[in-house]
């Protein structure tokens, strides 16, 4: 089982920061879709995008453990993620806005979606429980570089400000795929997973 469990963990490190990148993207995109049908300054969009591009790419890396469940594996990872920036969105929607915080915000929708995620793999996976402290360790990783982003590192104009905060906000990526990756690496597929 170590080759395969190594297998896997390669798998997870790559994948992770794809995902993060495609998220990315794909939370802009749907930004540019929900305001241009009217509705301002929601959070949520970026959020669901950032978990559509993390979680399709996590089970194309699991999906030897995760056999025949990608619906079940990219809804829990959007419900979770999203779950705090839902709240907010609706708050702030009816008139009672919650103090907002992105970081805070990822890491609490990050541990829902992590929870979420390991109720899947402990059925088809042992040594499952590195994924409760792994993937919500991971994700406190990726915020933390859009904390050092917005209050450490210094304000830089034009192109180049624009490159290094993108790059800072990509590290968290490889940042969440390496802790994932560990977690990965302790996996032992029960054999009814495999395929």
């Amino acid at each position: 089982m170590h080759g395969a469990s190594s297998a896997l963990s390669r798998r997870v490190l790559v994948a992770t920061p794809i995902g993060w990148a495609l998220g990315i993207l794909a939370g802009i995109g749907l930004i540019i879709l929900v305001e241009s049908a009217g509705v301002m300054a929601m959070q949520t969009p970026l959020v669901v995008g950032v978990a559509l591009g993390i979680s399709t790419q996590q089970y194309r890396a699991l999906r030897p453990a995760l056999a025949h469940s990608r619906t079940r594996w990219v809804l829990a990872t959007c419900l979770g993620l999203a779950a705090p920036f839902v709240l907010a969105d609706v708050a702030r929607m009816v008139g009672r806005p919650l103090p907002y915080d992105l970081v805070r915000f990822v890491i609490l929708g990050g541990v829902i979606a992590s929870v979420l995620q390991w109720r899947m793999l402990r059925t088809s996976v042992q040594r499952a429980a590195g994924w409760i402290i792994a993937s919500p360790a991971g994700y406190i990783a990726a915020a933390s570089t859009v904390w050092l982003n917005d209050r450490v590192l210094p304000k830089t104009p034009g192109i180049v400000g624009a490159l290094q905060y993108l790059g800072v906000i990509l590290a968290g990526g490889v940042l969440f795929g390496i802790v994932t990756a560990v977690a990965a690496a302790r996996f032992e597929i029960a054999p009814r997973a495999e395929l």
